[in-house]
């Protein structure tokens, strides 16, 4: 788009103005080096802040949230789950010093049973010691004795009236003795019973409470905390990308406003001619267009005044690879449809394309994008139709897959 012919074309559909008594301009050689180094470095500043938003583009976040609203929002949560943690822990150290308390008393429990069980041995022993006793003195009462005088035997049967009556009374206190020792064994059998089952109950709630703490609760604050700190690096990605555009942008204005330079006003340069505002707002439509396209990795457009072509992330048109010009020489063509359509004073009707997505198909690096590429390129088409005629010329087997009706487009094959 270098012509000066054309140049001088374009402007005058614009602006209606000729310029037709002025001379061409050439610039003075160190005006050339000068703007030369400048553009250079910022070329260079340029290309390595694409190639940094590049890889933030990758860690960023790619969904259509409020990170602060939902920061705020993931934070509520996990206080309350916090407030659910501190909750559980401090029930489950109650319950662990209710267990405590009753291992102890169970403990005691045991100890005492043990002592009356031991006791009711001795007194079931002595019930037993008593009754033997008691038969070998009735044994001894049926045996026949011989009478020193006549050597006659007689049966001596009378018992000892003592002996009967000290065992009687012995066994009878033994005997309310073990009733009560009996009661007392188990009323602790009980005791002890129902403290096994309240210390089963107790250490049932406290596993309870621990799967809840260690299983649920704490992998989710854990989460919401991972959660929190990825969306606040979200926010940081987010800030030095703005940072970034915003260098960009400057360093776009300061080269567009250096290659605008005139060295000597009575000398005629078309590209100097251009509306003060043409660079700024077909840089902005090229870049619109090309992030409606999804085209890879951008992060910088401009129209540069120097070359009249399109200059992606600080390079030129042909650093982007063979099968991205022909997509690039489309997308500045319908750049110039869209400035026409609402800053020329002279329409222009209508605009040819032949074959955009030429070469397209070359590109290795978007494989994965490139039907997307081409679609959103129609797309754009279909959406802008009423801003003056359109006709492209494609390949049958490059044109993606759009359905055409009820879109008011004329669609036709050739055979």
């Amino acid at each position: 788009m270098g012509s000066h012919h054309f140049l001088s074309s374009l402007i005058f559909l614009i602006t209606n103005e000729t310029f037709s008594n002025e001379a061409e301009l050439e610039s003075a050689e160190a005006k050339r080096i000068r703007k030369k180094s400048l553009k250079e470095y910022i070329d260079k500043n340029i290309q390595q802040f694409a190639n940094k938003k590049s890889i933030l583009l990758e860690q960023n976040l790619n969904q259509n949230i409020s990170l602060e609203d939902e920061i705020a929002s993931l934070n509520k949560k996990f206080n309350q789950i916090n407030d659910s943690i501190s909750s559980a822990t401090k029930e489950r150290e109650i319950i662990v010093n209710e267990i405590i308390n009753i291992d102890s008393r169970i403990s005691e429990t045991e100890y005492l049973l043990s002592r009356n069980q031991k006791l009711m041995t001795q007194y079931i022993s002595d019930v037993k010691s008593i009754d033997f006793i008691s038969e070998i003195d009735d044994e001894e009462s049926k045996d026949e004795n011989i009478c020193p005088f006549c050597n006659n035997k007689f049966c001596y049967k009378q018992k000892s009236f003592n002996i009967v009556k000290a065992s009687q009374s012995e066994l009878n206190l033994l005997f309310a003795q073990i009733k009560d020792l009996k009661t007392t064994i188990n009323q602790l059998s009980a005791q002890l019973e129902m403290l096994k089952k309240e210390k089963q109950e107790k250490s049932t709630n406290k596993i309870k409470l621990q799967e809840e703490i260690y299983r649920y609760l704490t992998p989710q604050a854990n989460s919401l905390k991972n959660k929190i700190e990825t969306y606040k690096n979200y926010i940081q990605i987010q800030n030095e990308l703005t940072l970034i555009t915003n260098l960009v942008n400057k360093f776009n204005t300061y080269l567009t406003n250096l290659e605008n330079e005139q060295t000597r006003e009575d000398r005629y340069h078309p590209k100097e001619k251009f509306p003060s505002s043409w660079f700024n707002n077909m840089s902005n439509i090229i870049y619109n267009i090309l992030s409606y396209c999804n085209y890879p990795n951008l992060t910088s457009v401009r129209l540069s005044p120097k070359s009249m072509d399109i200059e992606i992330n600080g390079e030129s048109k042909a650093s982007q690879g063979k099968g991205f010009r022909s997509f690039l020489n489309t997308i500045l063509i319908l750049s110039i449809r869209d400035y026409f359509y609402s800053h020329a004073i002279h329409k222009i009707k209508p605009f040819i394309i032949d074959t955009p997505l030429l070469g397209l198909d070359e590109e290795k690096s978007i494989i994965d994008s490139r039907e997307a590429m081409s679609k959103r390129l129609f797309n754009y088409c279909i959406d802008n139709k009423d801003k003056s005629q359109l006709i492209i010329i494609e390949n049958i087997d490059s044109i993606p897959n759009i359905d055409y009706n009820h879109t008011e487009i004329n669609h036709i094959n050739f055979t």
